[in-house]
């Protein structure tokens, strides 16, 4: 596995040590959401790519889900994706992103760190989407890009509310 510094340079800059998590969200969708058009610049543009990833492979055994994670710090909002199968039945989005809960409230550097040297329970496809959202977090961060727009924002959030199977806030 590459190290913090290799995905973020400048992880440890103060600005990373300083933005503490304010929020996170999960949205799940199932194969339903291709065929909604997304608003425009949606997050979800490379969600739709893994959700057809995904269900290209029929000889998957079980239900399939993907969704976006949207990691919030100081107004900036990093975003990483999930695409799976599970076995037949309900799928536990709650129970699934409960791993997620302990980094709230901490540093955005400490909580890459600890998804990067986490446990062997997070599993790839948890781990893998946390630190993408993180990633994307932290870049801007450190880059300090103009705040995203409001008005934008608040419409695809909107958008992911009405399309998603399962949503949580924590």
């Amino acid at each position: 596995m590459a190290s913090i510094t290799e995905f973020a340079p400048g992880l440890y800059d103060l600005t990373l040590m300083n933005c503490k998590i304010d929020s996170m969200e999960l949205f799940r969708f199932d194969r339903a959401i291709m065929k909604h058009p997304a608003p425009r610049a949606a997050p979800n543009a490379q969600l739709g790519d893994r959700c057809w990833q995904s269900t290209a492979h029929p000889e998957k055994c079980g239900e399939f889900c993907c969704g976006l994670f949207k990691i919030t710090s100081g107004g900036y909002c990093g975003w990483g994706t999930f695409a799976m199968t599970y076995p037949q039945g309900h799928f536990d989005l709650v129970r699934w992103a409960s791993v997620y809960m302990r980094l709230k409230g901490l540093p955005v550097a400490e909580a890459l760190q600890i998804v990067q040297t986490g446990s062997g329970a997070w599993g790839a496809e948890r781990r893998g989407t946390a630190e993408a959202a993180l990633i994307d977090l932290a870049d801007k961060l450190l880059l300090q890009s103009s705040q995203e727009n409001k008005n934008e924002l608040a419409r695809h959030h909107a958008y992911l509310i009405e399309v998603s199977e399962s949503y949580f806030s924590f």
